[in-house]
């Protein structure tokens, strides 16, 4: 049987690194193994009957990450993913966890997800928080909910916030440019620099539409 320490020691083996480190994109205060995400996922989905608690916390940023993926795969109803997230917010200090593991989440019922993501956004955790717009990734096929989306925007001055603001919104106008950049251009429920994030992902972006100047020179701060 594996103890925690056996999943430190494959984590190291696997690293590129010889020592920890900091990484400034990943910007956590936990030192990291440097290991590939693929490993990260292949070690966790392994270990998906370890407890949990037997994992120590904060000692490496991939084993907080380990963690999250455990517990999301150990509980497939979205309300205990839920209360894991709650229970488990002091390993939340980066955006990476939260965009790295929501694809292990069970966001197949959108009124769930739209829910759960209101009670997320209250918490005082920004990366708490991150997960619940992170939700609406798995739901920009569907033109209907669009509103309920944008509706659930709120202003906010957090970097990781505004930022992930704006990527989900440059994918909803992907799918639906007309009405993301009216709502872009006229909505009180984003900061103006997520609207200049927005801005600057439309024009990076390879999917864009032809017309998407004429949709960005509607948007005036």
């Amino acid at each position: 049987m594996k103890t925690y320490q056996d999943i430190i020691n494959e984590l190291k083996n696997l690293s590129p690194y010889k020592e920890p480190r900091f990484n400034n994109v990943v910007n956590s205060k936990v030192p990291q193994l440097g290991n590939y995400m693929s490993d990260i996922k292949k070690i966790a989905r392994n270990c998906r009957d370890f407890d949990t608690n037997l994992i120590p916390i904060n000692l490496y940023f991939e084993l907080n990450m380990i963690i999250m993926i455990i517990g999301f795969l150990q509980n497939k109803d979205l309300k205990n993913q839920i209360d894991f997230i709650l229970k488990h917010g002091n390993l939340l200090d980066s955006w990476a966890i939260c965009d790295s593991t929501y694809q292990y989440l069970n966001l197949k019922d959108f009124q769930k997800c739209l829910g759960f993501a209101k009670i997320l956004k209250k918490n005082k955790n920004i990366f708490v928080q991150r997960y619940g717009y992170l939700f609406f990734f798995k739901h920009l096929k569907d033109e209907n909910i669009l509103d309920d989306i944008f509706n659930y925007f709120e202003v906010s001055n957090e970097y990781y916030i505004e930022m992930v603001q704006a990527w989900l919104l440059c994918e909803i106008y992907i799918k639906n440019s007309a009405k993301t950049a009216y709502f872009v251009a006229n909505t009180k429920n984003i900061s103006d620099k997520c609207k200049k994030f927005f801005i600057r992902k439309v024009k990076d972006s390879f999917r864009k539409p032809e017309n998407y100047k004429e949709h960005l020179a509607l948007i005036t701060f």
